[in-house]
């Protein structure tokens, strides 16, 4: 089960990086080991008209399989519009 963990985890982080590199967005991992959580951060460019951004935040389990595949189908709707418009 924890394999199938690890490689859910990866999975987000390499997505997070790939949406860091593709669309300009800030991205931030933290686990703490203490609770076993994994914190992640998707912040959206900031809009220079406001001087703000649109931040979405997990705090996940790395034990609750069924939650981190949610996150990460949550955080690959991130990475839907930017393929859809180059055709991928």
């Amino acid at each position: 089960m924890m394999e199938e963990n690890l490689k859910i985890i990866q999975e987000i982080m390499m997505l997070g990086i790939k949406l860091n590199q593709q669309r300009r967005m800030s991205i931030e991992f933290d686990f703490h080991s203490a609770s076993n959580k994994l914190t992640i951060s998707i912040c959206t460019n900031p809009n220079p008209t406001f001087n703000d951004e649109l931040t979405r935040r997990w705090w996940v389990s790395v034990k609750n399989t069924e939650m981190l595949k949610a996150v990460l189908k949550e955080i690959k709707n991130l990475e839907i519009p930017i393929e859809d418009f180059l055709g991928d």
